[in-house]
């Protein structure tokens, strides 16, 4: 008698426990349709700050070293043209 009653509560208790175990489910669902797009915008954004700063970065070391870059081009152009002929 005393088992089919503890069997009865454990029964009972697992059937609780799926309920609440779908319910949890459609919650985690519905949070993740609002959730997601809201993540990967903040990631997005956040790259996208990263990657324009880079750009903006080397950009601005571009500019301050376009003499040195220049002569360093003309200076391996030269050095191939040189290399080249016999």
């Amino acid at each position: 008698m005393m088992e089919r009653e503890l069997r009865k509560k454990i029964h009972d208790t697992a059937l609780e426990l799926k309920e609440a175990k779908t319910e949890l489910g459609r919650k985690y669902e519905n949070l993740m349709k609002v959730a997601k797009p809201l993540v990967l915008l903040v990631v997005g954004y956040i790259g996208l700050k990263t990657a324009l700063w880079i750009i903006g970065t080397l950009i601005s070391l571009a500019w301050k070293y376009m003499l040195l870059f220049f002569a360093m081009v003309g200076f391996l152009l030269l050095r191939r043209r040189m290399a080249s002929q016999p």
